[in-house]
């Protein structure tokens, strides 16, 4: 006899706090990373298919792609003032676009020529004072309640305790579940209007570009744009806040697009992680950790975001919140969106890449790492450095023309990843990487860990293309027709290919299957980033399970459940493949939906 199951709203709000904070949230978490899916590599509506290798959509020529760059500026500690050049050129960018359709902004901000790009990707925040017009009223509190009445969400409050020398920002449900049925489970817009009365007034909708098709289009832009996982929340704080977030910092490179209200943003320079070396430098200010402003220097950036401008601030770069400076006669709430950039979770970044070439040169049960140089933990330029995204993405060249094979342009990819990675590693000073490289066959294991490291990234950024499109076009049929169980059985194929690096990187030591969680060698789950989900440290931690460092970085274990493998679909009859088209891929005539498994009847 079947077992009965939890109701859904039950099922719902458990994988929302375990699982739907995970793409945007400052969590690392042991057990989910994925495995790579050969559907996504080879779609079956591929024009010219070859069951080995896929082809790639591309704009020059593979013998035009340039030399990775090994540049990298220090981080300034002089004050940021607007950028009024990017605030122009991004304003003439959403010149004629409906509101939310960012695309060509973010194809501004990524264009080889960017001045974003030469002067402030992870290396400086920055803001613009000119309104850019498809972002100014473009989501507000009555479009926040018109998809609460529509979707099934759920929503967080920030709070934290002043004074206190142990505790950061943490977050509390909103609203209660008023019975059995789902309608008396569905969280209501009366519940988030009393939560913006209380202290600190915020409330958060974590990873909502899953749960809401219009903010799935602006997610959808962004990975198009950028060629890297996105992820986007959602912020709403009542007016008259004196403090609407504490001091903290997070795991993503971050864009902060204000579209209703005011709020006061600083932000500051990293500290030193020597300075509190227990605590992920990418989750200061969090759960038991508290960051105050004592420790921080003067801020670079003490600006008022308003309806329709932009801030931009690195991973890792200390900032806080008010709703009261410049806003004494402010009445609406302030609303904005937080788009999420993710590296570090997903292992895009030098640091990750070290960890799985130097578990690969010693591969087995006792593989241990050796701690990160010195440097790293006095210098925050060298920390910075040392965590930079790969040149994959937006810093890899432009993909080759459509008659180059994937296979072939790996090759000239992995050449500059490998050129670059070897930099950093002289830059920061790593004697212990530099000895290794110099091992016979250290060379082989870095190609091959390069390439595996192109093929985990080619394959997360289909998944989310694939995600947002059926989010967005509503290509999936649903119970209810609801957007959030669209987008779960993605993150759980995500879930599986960042497990199978793992897997592939540290078969011993990285769980496997079978594998329970102590033998992942994952440090004590910890309580923190945004919706208070569990979170580990990069480099280690406390408590039951901790056999030995973990990889870093991890992301949130998701809802388990049959896995999927899906081609990117395409819009539905009728939508415009352009200028709204995912990709070349998704928008291919005849192409095929995602098979996206029913769930059992609410």
């Amino acid at each position: 006899m079947r077992p009965k199951e939890a109701p859904f709203w039950k099922r719902a709000r458990r994988w929302w706090r375990i699982s739907c904070c995970a793409l945007f949230l400052h969590v690392p978490c042991s057990k989910a990373f994925l495995r790579p899916c050969p559907a996504v590599f080879n779609p079956p509506h591929c024009k010219h298919q070859d069951p080995q290798v896929p082809r790639l959509p591309g704009h020059c020529p593979l013998t035009t792609l340039p030399a990775a760059t090994t540049a990298n500026a220090p981080i300034s500690t002089a004050p940021v003032v607007a950028d009024q050049a990017l605030g122009t050129l991004l304003v003439e960018a959403s010149t004629g676009c409906d509101k939310l359709d960012l695309k060509r902004v973010f194809e501004a901000l990524t264009a080889p020529s960017s001045p974003f790009l030469a002067k402030y990707w992870q290396r400086a925040p920055c803001f613009t004072s000119t309104s850019i017009p498809c972002l100014a009223q473009a989501w507000t509190m009555a479009d926040m309640e018109e998809a609460i009445a529509k979707e099934f969400l759920l929503a967080g409050r920030g709070f934290f305790e002043e004074n206190s020398e142990t505790g950061g920002w943490k977050m509390a449900a909103v609203g209660l579940a008023r019975g059995s049925s789902f309608e008396e489970a569905k969280l209501r817009p009366e519940d988030v209007r009393a939560a913006l009365k209380q202290r600190s007034g915020t409330v958060v909708f974590n990873s909502v570009g899953g749960s809401v098709a219009a903010l799935a289009g602006v997610c959808l832009d962004a990975v198009e744009a950028f060629r890297l996982p996105v992820a986007l929340n959602l912020y709403m704080t009542a007016p008259g806040q004196s403090t609407s977030a504490p001091p903290h910092t997070d795991k993503q490179d971050v864009f902060v697009l204000q579209t209703q209200g005011r709020k006061r943003w600083r932000v500051y320079a990293p500290p030193a992680p020597l300075k509190k070396p227990s605590v992920d430098p990418f989750a200061r200010g969090k759960d038991q950790d508290s960051l105050r402003l004592g420790e921080l220097e003067p801020p670079l950036v003490d600006t008022v975001l308003g309806p329709g401008q932009m801030l931009y601030m690195p991973a890792g770069f200390p900032h806080t919140t008010d709703t009261v400076v410049g806003m004494a006669e402010e009445r609406d709430p302030s609303v904005h969106l937080t788009l999420g950039v993710d590296t570090h979770i997903w292992g895009l970044t030098h640091a990750a890449l070290r960890d799985y070439f130097l578990y690969r040169l010693q591969p087995g049960p006792t593989a241990t790492l050796p701690p990160p140089p010195p440097s790293t933990q006095t210098l925050p330029e060298a920390f910075v450095r040392f965590h930079a995204q790969l040149p994959l993405g937006l810093r890899e060249a432009a993909a080759a023309d459509a008659g180059t094979r994937w296979s072939a342009l790996k090759q000239v990819l992995g050449v500059g990843v490998e050129a670059e990675f070897q930099a950093v590693m002289r830059e920061v000073g790593d004697e212990h990487v530099l000895q290794r490289l110099e091992e016979e066959g250290a060379a082989e294991v870095l190609g091959e860990v390069v390439a595996r490291l192109l093929d985990h990234h080619r394959s997360l950024t289909s998944v989310f293309r694939a995600m947002y499109s059926d989010v967005k076009y509503g290509l999936s049929d649903v119970t209810r027709d609801l957007s959030c169980l669209r987008s779960q059985p993605y993150y759980q194929n995500l879930e599986t290919t960042m497990q199978a690096l793992v897997d592939w990187a540290a078969p011993a030591a990285g769980g496997g299957e079978g594998k329970g969680e102590e033998e992942a060698g994952g440090a004590a789950p910890s309580k923190g980033g945004f919706g208070g989900a569990k979170v580990r440290k990069p480099g280690g931690g406390k408590g039951e399970g901790k056999k030995k460092r973990p990889l870093d970085p991890k992301p949130i274990i998701l809802a388990s459940s049959s896995l999927i493998h899906t081609p990117s679909p395409s819009p539905p009859s009728g939508a415009s493949p352009s200028p709204d088209n995912p990709e070349s891929s998704v928008s291919s005539a005849g192409a095929e939906a995602a098979a996206v498994p029913q769930p059992p009847p609410l």
